[in-house]
């Protein structure tokens, strides 16, 4: 549904899959889009997928950040990726935004 006085939509569940009520946990980590983004960023992904606890997905992605075997490069990618998605929300949230250009985005903020 979406306010015609301010253009702002107002949703019950997930602004980008319609799913699930929306928790920053959820945006971050387990709405499809965030979990395609996760994915095309290169950093692993928790064996068992994310969790429903905010607190443990950030563990692991700081974690991922002192790994030894990824790339600085990779390494330095996850704050760039929480960033894009929440920066995502909220250009949704207003006007509507282009999906598909997020982890490019990602990539050129990450490397300025």
């Amino acid at each position: 549904m979406e306010d015609p006085l301010r253009k702002i939509n107002t949703a019950d569940g997930c602004l980008m899959c319609g799913k699930e009520k929306e928790t920053i946990n959820y945006i971050m980590f387990q709405c499809l889009l965030a979990r395609q983004i996760w994915a095309l960023s290169l950093i692993p992904s928790p064996s068992n997928g994310f969790r429903s606890s905010i607190f443990t997905n950030m563990c692991y992605m700081l974690d991922m950040s002192k790994n030894p075997c990824l790339t600085p490069h990779i390494k330095d990618i996850s704050p760039w990726v929480l960033w894009a998605l929440w920066k995502n929300i909220n250009k949704n949230l207003f006007k509507g935004a282009c999906l598909v250009s997020i982890i490019t985005k990602v990539y050129e903020d990450c490397h300025e």
